[in-house]
This record gives C-alpha cells, structure tokens and sequence, in this order.
C-alpha cells in the first residue's frame, strides 16, 4: 500500500515540474516532500515501524486534492516568470521604510525580557542545548530559569514572533534587490536571536530555504543591474561562502549542543533525525486521528493561528474563548503531549502532518477540500510573485513556503500566528496601488 501511496506522488511530482519548470512551485514542492516522507516512511531505518494503510491514503488524498487545487487556480504561463529571464528593478515598488523600522525596534523591544534571560542563562554557563531542554521543560509547563510569565508569552506569540516571522523574509527580499548590507544584517540578526531563543533549528532550516529561494529567483537579475548595484553584487558572492561556512557551522553546533545535553555525548546525525522526523510524520499522523481526534472543530483548528490573538486579548478582559477554540487548542496540546514509539528506540510526538488539522476540522471531507484551497491559494501567491514581480508578493511566497508550505509535514503552521499573522501584515509594507501598477504593466 505504502508503494502504490508513492508512487502516485511522484507522478505529481513530475506531472507538476513538466508544467511549472521549477521544484519551487507550490504544486512540485508539496507532492514531492510527501514522496520523500513516504519513502522515510516505507525505509524501516533503525527498526522503524510500518504506518497504517489508512494513513498513507489520507495524505496521499491531501496531496492529490492540494495538486488539483493548484490546477484549478493556474491562470498564467510562467515562461516568462522573473526568475527564468531575470528581474528588473522598479524604482516605484518601495518598501515603507518608516513601518519597517517600527516594526523592527517593537519586536526588540517586546522580545528584549527574553533577551536578558537566555543571555544571563547562558553567561551563568549554560550551553544552547541546555537552552533547548530547560525551555521545552518550561514550555510544558515546569517552573525554571526561563519559564516566563502568562502576559509576557502573549505579547511574544501575538506581536514580536510574527513580526519578526514577516521582517526576515521581507529584509531577504530587500537584499536581493538593492544588496545594500543593512537588510541582510537585520535577516542574519532576528533569524539568529529566533534560534538562540530556545535553540531550536527549525527556523534555521526554513531561513536556509529562503535565502535558497532568493538567489533561485534573483539569479539573472544582475543583467539589469547599474554600475553602482552590480558592484555591490560581487561583493557579496565574493563574500557569500562565509555566510554559508557560519550558517553551517552554526547548525551543527545547536545540533551537538542539542544532543549533548539531552544524551551526554554528541550522537546527532542529520541523515537519522530527517529519516525519522520526515518519516515517523506518517505513523504519528494515523496514530493520532485514531487515538487522539475526539470532536470536529469546524475550521478552528487550521485557523487557529488567525483566531487566536482576537480571544487572547478578549480573555485578559473577561470574555471565555469559544469552545471550538478550546477544542483545537486542546488537540495542539494533545500532539505535544502525546509519546509514540516510531521505532523501539526513537519516542515521537507533535508531527501529524498538516492533515491532522484539516481531518480536526471536518474529517476526511476536511482533508480533501481544505487541501484544496490550501493547493488554491499556495498558487495563487506562487502567481502573483512571478507575473505581478512585486516585492510585497516576492515576501509572501518566500515566508510561505519555508515556514507553512514546507513544515506542511509537522502540521498546519497556520495553527499558530506567528506563522499567519505575516501574510496579513506585509500589505502594510509594500502599498496595494504598488501591485496594481505592477499588474498593469506585466499585461501590457
């Protein structure tokens, strides 16, 4: 069953690259990281556990209907996309320079409690992997060094992450399109404070993949370059391989320190953890909608990430969240909660795919069509950034995919607001009349 399961994926997957021409559309992305969680899945590495039939049917339903949604909403050829022919730079699409920088200094300034405590944690001797297990621990709820408090969580989660979610991609894209080094240094700073915050390398992957997008997409640019930006512009590939050398390095190091001070000794592996964290995601799925799913939430658990700020700030005044959020936010707890042996020595939680949510919320009827308009609107963005070539549309896509399209194996990220919230703030960034002029002049 698991074979037949990838097997159909891979024929999207391909069916999807001979169309779109590119591994970075949302269509050849999506079919192509369940193909490779199927083929973890099916590998039995280190004794891993064969997943139920039924699970490998329901995602790979999900991805059929993600892929088919993405056809439905395909209006444009993409032969002359930006990143095939190269961009030229539009001196009207401006960024708002003003909101930026409030935004930038709010998230510092919200963030800096935080700041102070990991950095005295860690100048009393602590290491980064110690970060990592003391604030998990803090996070389930144990009182440590850096449990935080109920109203300092809340500005956290609901203001600075999502604004530093939106500042990294949106500074990328600035780079990219002026190489003016203060862009970078603030995308290399907060995506750097985000992992030291709580050494987790996940943000780390997804800064990765989008820096990886943005050189895909601005590979060809320099023939439109002038003097003055071409030369900032060999500066930076002269200079690029130490940026790739730190990142590197520094991944390894948070790994280590991860192993070190959960194991006492270093046992990382990069090639064990994505075998097992990719893969297991397949078991954990049909474990949990078999074990765990109790009541529907009727779109509150894949919107949740959308909801939740509203009846966080309504409860500090009174006012009880609704029982459908409770719910979701009960499964979202449960996943964290929950321990599954995926082998008979790797225990595993938290990664149910993205269709754990969509399942939440309407059963298998919910996994068809909120993957359907999941595919619809990936697409419709994936569109709007190579045919309208606006900055604004550039930073959504880019934020998109490493953050919520890409981790689509762990969950639905818009379960959370850091992972929603920037798709709706970077409007405030780049003005609408920017992309309707943007618009005009890509038909003419």
């Amino acid at each position: 069953m698991n074979y037949i399961c990838l097997f159909i994926t891979i024929i999207c997957c391909i069916f999807c690259y001979r169309r779109d021409k590119t591994v970075f559309s949302p269509s050849v992305a999506f079919s192509g990281l369940f193909s490779i969680v199927f083929i973890f899945a099916s590998s039995g590495w280190n004794g891993m556990y064969s997943a139920s039939a039924s699970a490998y049917w329901l995602i790979t339903l999900g991805v059929l209907s993600f892929v088919f949604g993405t056809v439905v909403m395909k209006k444009y050829s993409l032969k002359t996309a930006f990143y095939i022919t190269g961009k030229k730079i539009n001196v009207n699409d401006k960024l708002q320079s003003k909101m930026y920088w409030r935004m930038f200094w709010i998230c510092i300034l919200v963030l800096l409690s935080s700041i102070i405590m990991i950095g005295s944690y860690l100048l009393s001797g602590a290491t980064l992997g110690d970060v990592y297990v003391v604030a998990a621990a803090a996070t389930d709820g144990e009182q440590n060094e850096l449990t935080k408090g109920g109203f300092q969580l809340l500005l956290e989660s609901y203001i600075a992450y999502p604004l530093l979610y939106l500042l990294v991609p949106v500074s990328l894209v600035e780079f990219f399109s002026s190489y003016k080094k203060k862009y970078l240094f603030v995308a290399l700073f907060l995506a750097l404070l985000r992992v030291c915050l709580d050494a987790r390398r996940i943000y780390l992957t997804a800064f990765i993949l989008m820096i990886v997008i943005c050189i895909y997409v601005h590979r060809k640019d320099y023939k439109y370059f002038n003097p003055k930006i071409y030369n900032r512009f060999k500066c930076f590939k002269k200079y690029s391989f130490l940026i790739v050398i730190f990142i590197f390095f520094f991944f390894s190091y948070v790994s280590s320190q991860r192993s070190i001070a959960k194991l006492g000794e270093d046992e990382s592996s990069t090639l064990v953890t994505l075998v097992e964290y990719y893969g297991g995601s397949v078991q954990f799925f049909g474990y949990c909608i078999e074990k765990t799913f109790k009541d529907y939430t009727f779109g509150f658990s894949s919107l949740r990430g959308l909801l939740a700020p509203f009846f966080g700030v309504l409860k500090l005044i009174g006012i009880e969240s609704p029982s459908l959020l409770k719910e979701a936010n009960q499964y979202l707890v449960t996943l964290h909660e929950t321990i599954f042996n995926i082998s008979p020595t790797k225990p595993y939680n938290s990664f149910a795919t993205c269709f754990f949510q969509f399942y939440c919320d309407f059963g298998v009827i919910g996994i068809v069509f909120l993957s359907f308009f999941y595919g619809a609107f990936a697409e419709n963005i994936f569109e709007k950034m190579v045919v309208l070539k606006s900055k604004r549309a550039e930073a959504a896509y880019i934020f998109f995919f490493a953050n919520i399209l890409m981790l689509s194996f762990v969950n639905m990220q818009t379960v959370l607001a850091l992972n929603f919230w920037p798709l709706i703030l970077v409007r405030y960034l780049y003005p609408a009349k920017e992309l309707k002029r943007n618009r005009f002049s890509s038909n003419s």
